[in-house]
């Protein structure tokens, strides 16, 4: 892992012990890995709000999906979320932000879609296809319609992000 491909540390404000962690770079080997961010918020111990930067170019659908389900599902799921998308947000990364509550972007931030790449080809089009389900829940429309946007690499602008629902606010 690079050395700062992923940081965590606690912030005090106001009383609140926030895990604050950025995540730069590749998800995956080379970069952030799931193993890498669930490490790290064990070592913060307690914290009260979780509030995460994010540019990611993309990278392992694995540890992306680990990340998702930990925010969603795992131990982090007991306490706010909220993430900032810093500048870009590809593929997998995708699923890292809106594994969030509040997902919010920069006014240069963007998303680009792209499909899951993997050496089984049937394994990568139905890992895109649960992607793509999971993109469409958040924007409010057609899963065919995601599939689209991911197999014509579509980039959406932090205002096309917040009119499709898959951030809160541009900052």
């Amino acid at each position: 892992m690079h050395r700062s491909s992923l940081e965590a540390k606690i912030v005090i404000h106001e009383g609140y012990r926030i895990a604050r962690l950025t995540l730069h770079g590749e998800v995956g080997v080379g970069g952030f890995e799931s193993s890498h961010f669930y490490g790290a918020l064990q070592r913060l111990g307690r914290y009260d709000l979780i509030f995460a930067y994010l540019d990611s170019p993309g990278g392992a659908a694995f540890d992306a999906w680990i990340i998702y389900d930990y925010l969603k599902s795992g131990p982090a799921s007991r306490y706010p979320s909220l993430v900032v998308v810093t500048g870009e947000c590809v593929g997998v990364a995708i699923l890292i932000a809106l594994g969030f509550q509040q997902v919010l972007m920069r006014s240069d931030a963007y998303m680009r879609f792209e499909g899951i790449s993997l050496t089984n080809a049937k394994a990568a089009r139905r890992s895109t296809q649960l992607m793509a389900g999971l993109v469409a829940r958040h924007a409010r429309c057609d899963q065919k319609q995601v599939i689209r946007w991911i197999h014509e690499h579509y980039v959406f602008t932090a205002k096309q992000c917040l009119k499709y629902h898959l951030c809160n606010a541009i900052i």
